[in-house]
């Protein structure tokens, strides 16, 4: 029987720690429910997600913007 992959595994192995995992994982939880295809997909979100800026906006400032889309449209 295989054994499962844990988080601590895929964090080591990408050598990234669990802040990374735990931003990743809330922006996909955000991305589930506001983001294209999401179960109330928000035309605002699928635009910024799917913008091509010259300069990209990067991991962690698109995670900051989607928590804080989040919290002002609940």
């Amino acid at each position: 029987m295989n054994k499962p992959i844990l988080k601590k595994s895929i964090n080591t192995a990408l050598r990234h720690g669990s802040t990374w995992m735990s931003g990743a994982e809330q922006a996909v939880r955000v991305l589930n429910v506001y983001g294209e295809g999401g179960s109330h997909p928000a035309p605002e979100v699928v635009e910024k997600v799917a913008q091509r800026d010259e300069i990209p906006l990067g991991s962690g400032a698109l995670l900051e913007w989607l928590l804080q889309w989040e919290k002002e449209h609940k």
